[in-house]
């Protein structure tokens, strides 16, 4: 049961970490010098990366 409130936590990081960088991408659209959009872009970007690898891990883990 833990396995799976993990997962459940993981996947809401997932939609949470896409949902903002949808949001800085739109920004920086319209506001493409933004020194501080850029950084929490960036910031967004390697945070979606570790919520990836962590997500993948606990799935695999709860199919086994």
């Amino acid at each position: 049961m833990e396995k799976m409130n993990d997962k459940r936590q993981l996947m809401s990081a997932v939609y949470q970490t896409g949902f903002a960088l949808d949001d800085a991408t739109l920004y920086l659209d319209t506001h493409p010098c933004d020194e501080h959009a850029l950084e929490y872009y960036n910031t967004m970007k390697r945070n979606e990366k570790c919520v990836y690898w962590d997500f993948s891990h606990i799935v695999m883990l709860i199919k086994t």
